[in-house]
């Protein structure tokens, strides 16, 4: 290896993350076929190659980025609150409500409210 055919992996401008990419020399990490090269394995964002450890084990596994879910179909990902729209059944018979922040800053300062009155009452009560 010489250093003269060197080529950018990705632009500069579209990395988001820092990430690390090892390079491995074609003696070390002997030729083997891409399960993900057609069609990016029918995966719809990231295909990752899986290590072929017998002859059950899956060619490849279909990822998700942040803010995504993987479909069961393991191959699609949605927004993660778009789940219940396309799946139409509920994860594990789980539903997933928002919390309204506003009625959590309510329910805390209530009862801070009502342990400081109760605290200033006892106070009183022990002053007489």
């Amino acid at each position: 290896f010489t250093g003269q055919s060197v080529e950018a992996v990705m632009s500069l401008r579209a990395l988001k993350y820092p990430m690390v990419v090892h390079v491995y020399h074609p003696y070390r990490q002997p030729d083997g076929m891409n399960q993900c090269q057609a069609v990016n394995g029918h995966c719809s964002h990231l295909c990752l190659p899986a290590p072929r450890i017998n002859s059950k084990s899956p060619l490849l596994s279909c990822a998700c980025p942040d803010g995504l879910k993987l479909l069961s179909d393991g191959l699609m990902c949605v927004e993660k609150d778009s789940i219940h729209s396309i799946d139409g059944d509920e994860e594990n018979g789980l539903t997933s409500e928002s919390t309204d922040p506003g009625l959590v800053a309510g329910i805390v300062i209530g009862v801070t409210s009502l342990g400081l009155l109760l605290l200033a009452l006892v106070a009183v009560l022990c002053y007489r």
